[in-house]
């Protein structure tokens, strides 16, 4: 690599962030490498991948580890895993304890970020206790997806105890997935309470998962209204758990044509148990067709409720006898 490595100090200076792209460039010219991975920023954002590699490179020719790192991710982007790797590694090696993180955008920064894609990329290789090395250096660095990845290992080895250690760490680090493995394991092993706890949690950082948990259990309690709310809310955030709940409230309180809607919702995302629904709903109004084109969808997504015995009885009912030898698959 070319140059002195490392940002000259005279050139860390600050700019406001909505400083003219001109500007930028400008210091760019000076060797300023935190203009080089700015630019090579905006350029990814605007689908310009030629010229982030551009600005991506040029700093990392200073020994910029932030580039590094941008430069792997934009190889494993383009499905280039061994060069991925190669920048992964270099950004390791030329990170000090002292560079700055940049938490200006949806990427993470520093070393801890190529460490746990270091990690992943073991793991694809089927290289367990390898990921784990590589994601026990970027928990180190505060990296939640690694803490969370962790967890996952030890709960994949059983470990239940150390699984909850690593998620409640990548919790504390607003990690969501990590508080929704939490409310799942609370459910199962310490109770409601603290499964609503961290479902909470998740549903605060906008977790439609966590919305939808919440609503059944306060389905489960028999509190509907409180149900609804949380349904209602995980449903405008497309989920059709969510959808096709508030489908049964519907139902169950005589509105069969909003039932009908939410179930409807739902089947467009591929709920086969709302398919099963509306075929059942379709019975009620006496529309064979529609039942049996609902319920075969329903089986064809999988629901094997819709295969059953009773099911097949009802559909087999509703088909001209002509036809039945087709209908039980």
């Amino acid at each position: 690599m070319a140059g002195t490595f490392g940002k000259p100090q005279w050139l860390r200076r600050d700019r406001p962030a909505s400083a003219p792209e001109y500007q930028w460039e400008r210091a760019a010219q000076q060797e300023d490498t935190e203009a080089m991975v700015r630019l090579g920023r905006e350029a990814h954002q605007q689908g310009n991948n030629t010229k982030a590699r551009k600005w991506w490179s040029a700093a990392a020719d200073y020994g910029d580890a932030e580039a590094m790192h941008y430069l792997g991710n934009l190889s494993a982007e383009e499905g280039d895993a061994a060069q991925a790797q190669h920048w992964w590694e270099q950004a390791e090696l030329f990170t000090t304890e002292d560079a700055p993180l940049d938490d200006s955008t949806d990427h993470i920064a520093g070393s801890g970020s190529s460490h746990f894609n270091l990690g992943l990329e073991a793991a694809l290789r089927g290289d367990l206790d390898g990921a784990k090395s590589w994601w026990e250096r970027a928990a180190q660095s505060k990296d939640a997806d690694a803490m969370f990845h962790l967890g996952m290992l030890a709960d994949h080895h059983g470990d239940r105890i150390d699984a909850r250690t690593w998620w409640e760490q990548a919790a504390h680090g607003g990690h969501v997935d990590a508080m929704l493995r939490l409310g799942g394991q609370a459910a199962t092993l310490t109770g409601d309470d603290q499964a609503r706890s961290w479902w909470e949690q998740a549903a605060a950082h906008g977790s439609a998962i966590a919305m939808y948990e919440l609503g059944a259990l306060a389905d489960e309690t028999g509190d509907l209204d409180q149900a609804r709310s949380w349904w209602r809310q995980a449903a405008d955030l497309g989920n059709e758990h969510a959808m096709t709940g508030l489908g049964r409230l519907a139902k169950n309180a005589g509105d069969s044509e909003q039932a009908q809607s939410w179930w409807e919702h739902a089947a467009r995302k591929g709920h086969a148990g709302a398919m099963l629904q509306l075929g059942l709903l379709a019975l009620d109004t006496e529309d064979s067709a529609q039942a049996r084109r609902w319920w075969k969808q329903s089986a064809d997504c999988g629901n094997t409720t819709a295969e059953s015995p009773r099911v097949r009885r009802r559909l087999g009912y509703l088909v001209p006898a002509s036809a039945r030898t087709g209908v039980s698959r």
